[in-house]
């Protein structure tokens, strides 16, 4: 390491404002309508943040924490998508290619607590957890925290999540169950929140996505009173976690619409003989479906699949990957695999009203991991959804509540001009550089997202203060924290 650059980090410590503290609630799927309803008694400024395309948890999320696109951190979805190896298999924290915030801000000596952030497990995939203390999301394996000291501690609030909103007949004993989990848990969250040493507070609330899904009636101003008593204690929590901060955002991953038709893609396919289906399989699995429960299914799947990793993935099984020209594997990706004819597969899906606009994967990922993403990314015109069924119709009609691109931002606190006229809205890659502005940290040259400047106080700190910008080798970076982990569990 040069001299000149020893002087630069040695100054960006001096600049550390290692007092402030940060939190973050993040409301997954919240958009101003629950924004309102969530009745806040405090003036912030407010704007919609726009989501990544597609406007999907992981993804989403994780460019939120990192400040970059697809392309650069990797994450395209819920599931990995292996095209050569035909394997599917889901997601974890060492497909996360690009260092989060809270990995930044240990490096530096901060201290993060993050909570229900998506793609966390297994804790060997953070490159640096000395100051950190992380809970797993509802989609993690297990249920977990770390440092694995705190589980004796709280297991029992480390319940099981009622996030298969589906399964559910009855709504009233699924908001029930809802509140009931979020009760158990607030002791954990809470307790976190008080009693340890912070900088950065981050928790998301899933209930907000599960109960929109469930309940969509809540995006037209019906059955509001059903989902009070969920949103009071998130309300209850905001306003505790404000007390203890200098500045509070909450932010959201994307936001949700009513959905009035759904669309089958590999139904479109397979009309122009675009999809080779494997049949035999592929009738099993519809019966299965219809008459048994989920557990039956996925054993099934994992039977056929052998390369399978994912139960779920019944693609995988239905669809002959090698030999068809073109697929898609995750509807809520927007996104179809194409191994040949990427021309003609346009021309086909540019036909269809219902896709608003067909774009290749390199006009919207950026980054040494934008050639891992589907080859084409279909727009959907609105109130339309995806599905990659092979046992319905090209089109349905429904009455679902499901994801778009416009979340919502608010920031609150002494430093926060209440009266911002943002420039444009801000975008989910807006919110890391932001955060480690504030902490007087540089901001890496290749973050997509810009400090949003203009939602603090004239002559406050962060707003006096110039944007420092500092070039990072990623890869470099990762391969050294790869061999620290593994000398620290003596591997090496």
């Amino acid at each position: 390491m040069g001299e000149e650059t020893l002087q630069k980090r040695k100054r960006w410590k001096n600049n550390i404002n290692d007092r402030l503290k940060v939190s973050v609630v993040g409301l997954d799927g919240a958009n101003r309508k629950i924004l309102e309803l969530l009745g806040l008694d405090v003036e912030g400024v407010t704007a919609d943040l726009i989501s990544t395309i597609p406007p999907l948890t992981p993804p989403s999320w994780t460019s939120i924490l990192t400040g970059v696109n697809q392309g650069k951190h990797g994450i395209f979805g819920w599931q990995n998508v292996n095209i050569k190896e035909r394997k599917i298999r889901l997601n974890d924290s060492r497909d996360v290619k690009y260092p989060r915030l809270f990995e930044l801000l240990s490096r530096n000596d901060l201290r993060s607590i993050i909570i229900n952030v998506p793609l966390v497990y297994p804790f060997e995939g953070i490159s640096d957890l000395k100051n950190v203390i992380i809970v797993t999301d509802w989609a993690s394996p297990v249920q977990t925290i770390y440092p694995t000291e705190l589980y004796s501690r709280y297991k029992e609030y480390l319940v099981d999540p009622p996030h298969a909103w589906s399964d559910y007949e009855n709504l009233t004993e699924y908001i029930k169950n809802v509140h009931e989990f979020l009760t158990i848990r607030l002791n954990l969250y809470y307790d976190l929140l008080e009693k340890y040493d912070w900088n950065l507070f981050f928790i998301v609330f899933s209930e907000t996505d599960w109960l929109l899904h469930k309940i969509p009636q809540l995006l037209e101003g019906k059955k509001l009173e059903l989902v009070q008593p969920v949103l009071k204690e998130i309300r209850n929590f905001f306003n505790k976690s404000r007390e203890l901060s200098d500045v509070t955002f909450i932010v959201s991953d994307h936001g949700f619409e009513v959905k009035n038709l759904r669309i089958s893609v590999n139904q479109i396919l397979r009309q122009y003989n675009q999809i080779k289906i494997n049949l035999f399989k592929s009738n099993i699995i519809r019966v299965v479906r219809k008459f048994f429960p989920n557990e039956m299914l996925n054993n099934l799947i994992r039977k056929f699949g052998k390369k399978v990793s994912l139960p779920t993935s019944s693609v995988a099984v239905e669809v002959d990957m090698r030999n068809s020209k073109a697929f898609m594997v995750e509807a809520s990706t927007w996104g179809v695999f194409v191994n040949e004819n990427i021309s003609e597969i346009t021309e086909i899906f540019k036909k269809r009203p219902e896709i608003k606009q067909v774009l290749n994967r390199h006009d919207i990922y950026k980054g040494p991991y934008a050639k891992y993403a589907p080859n084409l990314i279909l727009i959907p015109q609105k109130g339309v959804v995806f599905s990659k069924g092979l046992s319905e119709s090209i089109r349905t009609k429904i009455y679902e509540g499901d994801h778009e691109t416009k979340g919502i931002f608010f920031a609150s606190g002494d430093m926060i001009n209440k009266n911002a006229i943002m420039s444009k809205n801000p975008m989910v890659y807006d919110i890391a550089p932001t955060i480690l502005h504030m902490f007087g940290l540089p901001v890496p040259e290749d973050m997509d997202g810009r400090v949003l400047k203009e939602i603090f106080k004239e002559g406050s700190e962060p707003a006096r203060r110039e944007v420092k910008y500092q070039q990072v080798d990623v890869e470099r970076e990762r391969v050294k924290d790869t061999i620290k982990r593994l000398k620290k569990s003596r591997k090496l």
